[in-house]
């Protein structure tokens, strides 16, 4: 059985006309279900969920999964649909169920498991973290760190924590962003990305940062990217 993303391939000039036009003049106007369909919706027939689908709001990256998912209600295509279904009861919850599962299929993840509330449970990486701590004026700063995560087929991805006078940033690894395929790619990208805040949030611990960053990156990183 295909995944949804491959068969978006095929017939998508008719899909996505009927996804934005078969609604003719009505306003989408939530993205939210009212209370009634969300307990009714498993139980609707195809025009029912045809329409709940056609009134709500959409990202970009969710409209083509909504557009095929639709067409499948509409010409009663059940293989597709069970398997659309097989993701989730309410329409929010298989769109982004499914996005997470082809994300994480990225990274090597790709047995689908839910979490008790319904949900895509989020996998376990295999993670390290490189300090960024610097003393200035006998005075330790510890609050800058990468975190890498290395994923079950090879691949990596990153994330930071940036902390500077008055203000911070940071993230943890996500299957969402696109993959590295070396631990020095990630390490790099975090690096450029700290250096970069820093420099956008001025404080006077910079070059202590840009030091500190000096001796995780590759040479060519250094040349090309920060200096």
């Amino acid at each position: 059985m295909h995944s949804p993303y491959f068969l978006i391939g095929f017939g998508m000039i008719g899909i996505c006309a009927f996804f934005f036009f078969t609604n003719d003049k009505k306003e989408i106007i939530t993205n939210k279900m009212d209370e009634q369909d969300e307990l009714t919706y498993p139980l609707m027939n195809s025009t029912e969920k045809i329409n709940v689908l056609l009134d709500n709001r959409w990202v970009r990256y969710e409209r083509a999964l909504v557009a095929q998912y639709a067409w499948a209600l509409r010409r009663n295509d059940r293989e597709t649909t069970m398997l659309f279904e097989s993701y989730g009861e309410m329409p929010h919850q298989i769109i982004m169920n499914i996005h997470s599962h082809e994300c994480g299929k990225r990274y090597g993840y790709n047995v689908f498991v839910f979490d008790e509330y319904g949900w895509q449970q989020m996998p376990k990486w295999k993670t390290e973290t490189i300090s960024l701590t610097y003393s200035k004026k006998n005075k330790e700063f510890p609050n800058n760190y990468i975190t890498l995560a290395q994923s079950p087929n090879g691949m990596w991805q990153y994330g930071v924590r940036c902390s500077g006078k008055d203000s911070g940033a940071g993230w943890y690894p996500s299957i969402y962003d696109d993959p590295f395929n070396t631990r020095q790619d990630a390490i790099d990208h975090a690096c450029n990305y700290i250096v970069s805040w820093h420099r956008s949030n001025p404080n006077d611990h910079l070059n202590a940062i840009e030091n500190k960053v000096k001796e995780l990156m590759n040479i060519n990183a250094i040349q090309l990217e920060l200096f």
